[in-house]
């Protein structure tokens, strides 16, 4: 942990409880649910989104820092692929595809404005996201937190089982 915090100023460990040296402090525990999707629901819809490409990531990190503030970085959408949904010139909601594993890719920051929720947009681009991944032979899956009911139910109505608990760990420096 302590060479890790030479490179950053805070991070996330997953699992057990870490033990921290005293340079560091654990801020949140964070409990979320591993979704992995079995099959995808049909779902249909009438919405248009676009790859998002570099010029668009300051929007982007800037809504999820709106939606969920601490979980994204400005160079994360370096690590693979997203979409989002505009409402003329305002990206109004995104996801995206980040972690590549041999048979699993994640669909990762789900995220809409608050302003435009209840229109089906992040249902639409998660069906989208899995399409791709399912297209590629691989099997979908997602972190969601526990206490995000409406998230969950939608994306089980899409198709997604829990698969695991999991416990985040943000960790900081002093």
């Amino acid at each position: 942990l302590i060479e890790y915090s030479q490179i950053t100023d805070s991070f996330f460990v997953v699992g057990d409880k870490p033990i921290v040296p005293d340079t560091l402090y654990i801020e949140k525990e964070i409990l979320c649910y591993q979704m992995v999707m079995i099959h995808l629901s049909p779902f249909i819809h009438n919405y248009s989104f676009k790859p998002l490409e570099e010029s668009e990531y300051e929007a982007l990190f800037n809504l999820i820092q709106l939606v969920m503030p601490g979980y994204f970085r400005p160079k994360t959408p370096l690590m693979g692929q997203y979409f989002g949904i505009y409402d003329g010139q305002k990206l109004v909601s995104a996801a995206g595809m980040r972690i590549h594993l041999n048979h699993y890719t994640e669909v990762s920051s789900i995220v809409t404005d608050p302003e435009y929720r209840s229109r089906g947009y992040a249902a639409a681009l998660t069906a989208h996201c899995a399409q791709i991944i399912l297209n590629e032979s691989k099997i979908p899956f997602l972190h969601v937190l526990t206490t995000n009911d409406t998230a969950i139910s939608m994306y089980e109505r899409l198709g997604f089982q829990k698969r695991r608990l999991m416990t985040f760990w943000l960790i900081k420096k002093r």
